[in-house]
């Protein structure tokens, strides 16, 4: 049997993501994100445009465009220049720089060279095709043309017929006697006082009360998937050192081990009871609420992976303290749990490696709500008192882990729990990890209205374990869906390294200051 031949639509959109996908791969190689390429091409064509004429003429959003020349200016791809407008305004005019003109010109390769590209052996075929497409294009036009002034017109009668019926209220029978007269011919050109009835002696008829208008429904505005929130700054390439060691002895955060019941999700549902680190900040108050990171580990670790566990050598608290005496974040709560769902939780054997994915069962019944009710938090008490804003609790949530614990963000806090979380990490992404495109899929499926208002990752460019993994996953996924923007929501971060915590703890402290950072945007 042969294959399905496939619909016009479905070939016109296939091949506008075969291309784009072709022509985002080649861009990213330059270090380009979505959007900045079209300002190239419009900039190289007509240079000086101001912002607000730039964003109508590349269709985005002023905000967004604000966003995308923020970025370019930091890549030194665009300047800005001060002018004038009418009123004495001052205004700025964007100009690509020596260094923009000649990205812009290898854009223009790019897309010359995907061009030859999709008629390779077809070739002889071209011209005809670009006519027939041309010919489609004009006949979808005159077709919308025609439909907006039927519309239009559609309007303007029903609107004069709205008016003519205000002005002359009539009942059924009087309409049917207008009609009967011997003059029936004459009736299209009466003008309309000549229809009001005849005196008679009977009773006038009542002129009937108009119905009233109904108040339409508001139509509610579009779930708009970016956040409103200031660009970040690129992220750190190394830790400062005043970060890793302590300035003020004494002024730190505190470590706990609590104990929680659970369930063996991977085996037979019974209870078990399993332990797990808590990092509360310094100067924690239980009438406050507080931000919180659950932090996982990777395939062969345990809550102990992360180092927090109350030894003075642990890099993460040292890195937390100093952050929050420091003033650069707003203080928050990590959770350092076992990653593995079922009763050998324990073992770090690969063998029981399918617990791992279990996981989101115990987040979403058990582990999140434990935290919850025990610690301040901005989600459900333990009396029930729930948020006002369902929304609240997980914008103020994080997510993030290393190798194993960078695939549970990605498959489990993002594609099962984005209902719980808001902030992502992946530090080296397992190789288990959903692709790209599995990703927003499942989002746009399950989770179609919520916000990501952050996903950070970062991997080595030497790791043999995790780089190929984590670019298939996160690796210009902005370019992929409508809900992450580069440096507003979203970042991809390579470092020289391996597998590694030299990029682990990096990630860590990079994340750290994106998420609850309060001066870094």
């Amino acid at each position: 049997m042969g294959t399905e031949r496939k619909t016009f639509l479905r070939l016109l959109i296939d091949m506008g993501k075969a291309h784009k996908k072709y022509c985002m791969s080649r861009f990213s190689q330059l270090g380009l994100t979505t959007g900045q390429p079209k300002v190239l091409t419009v900039l190289s064509a007509k240079e000086g445009y101001l912002q607000k004429e730039l964003a109508a003429r590349c269709a985005v959003e002023p905000a967004t465009m604000t966003s995308l020349l923020n970025n370019m200016e930091r890549k030194d791809l665009i300047k800005r220049e001060t002018v004038y407008v009418s009123g004495g305004k001052r205004a700025f005019a964007i100009y690509l720089t020596d260094h923009g003109k000649e990205v812009a010109e290898e854009v223009a390769a790019i897309a010359k060279e995907a061009e030859e590209k999709s008629f390779e052996g077809v070739e002889d075929k071209k011209e005809g095709f670009l006519s027939v497409m041309s010919e489609i294009i004009k006949n979808l036009s005159l077709i919308l043309l025609v439909a907006v002034v039927s519309i239009s017109l559609s309007a303007c009668s029903g609107s004069d017929k709205a008016q003519t019926q205000d002005k002359t209220p009539e009942t059924t029978t009087q309409k049917e006697d207008t009609m009967t007269t011997d003059n029936k011919a004459d009736t299209e050109t009466v003008q309309p006082e000549v229809n009001e009835p005849a005196p008679t002696e009977a009773p006038a008829t009542p002129t009937p009360e108009p119905a009233a208008t109904p108040t339409p429904e508001p139509t509610p505005e579009p779930v708009k998937l970016v956040p409103d929130q200031a660009p970040v700054a690129d992220p750190a390439d190394e830790i400062p050192e005043e970060y890793l060691t302590y300035e003020i002895d004494g002024i730190k955060g505190t470590v706990e081990k609590f104990t929680y019941t659970t369930k063996d999700y991977a085996g037979d549902g019974t209870d078990l009871e399993k332990e797990a680190f808590i990092y509360l900040p310094i100067g924690y108050d239980k009438t406050k609420k507080y931000n919180v990171m659950f932090l996982l580990h990777g395939i062969g670790g345990s809550i102990n992976e992360w180092g927090m566990n109350g030894e003075e050598s642990s890099k993460v608290c040292t890195m937390m303290d100093n952050l929050t005496n420091k003033g650069e974040i707003d203080p928050f709560i990590i959770v350092t749990p076992n990653g593995r769902s079922g009763k050998d939780y324990k073992s770090t054997s690969f063998d029981v490696m399918g617990l791992f994915y279990e996981f989101g069962k115990e987040l979403r019944n058990d582990l999140v709500p434990y935290i919850d009710a025990n610690y301040s938090t901005y989600g459900t008490k333990a009396d029930g008192t729930t948020p006002e804003d369902p929304e609240e609790a997980r914008k103020h949530r994080a997510v993030a882990g290393l190798s194993m614990g960078g695939m549970q963000t990605i498959n489990i806090g993002m594609c099962e729990c984005m209902d719980l979380f808001g902030w992502f990490g992946t530090f080296s992404a397992a190789p288990t990890s959903y692709e790209g495109l599995k990703i927003v899929e499942i989002l746009d499926k399950d989770f179609p209205d919520e916000q990501i208002y952050f996903s950070y990752n970062i991997c080595g460019t030497e790791d043999t374990t995790a780089l190929a993994s984590a670019t298939a996953a996160v690796k210009g996924l902005d370019a992929r869906t409508d809900r992450l923007e580069d440096h507003v929501n979203y970042l991809w971060q390579e470092r020289p390294g391996g597998h590694g915590w030299n990029i682990w703890y990096l990630g860590f402290y990079n994340l750290a200051r994106i998420a609850f950072g309060n001066a870094w945007r």
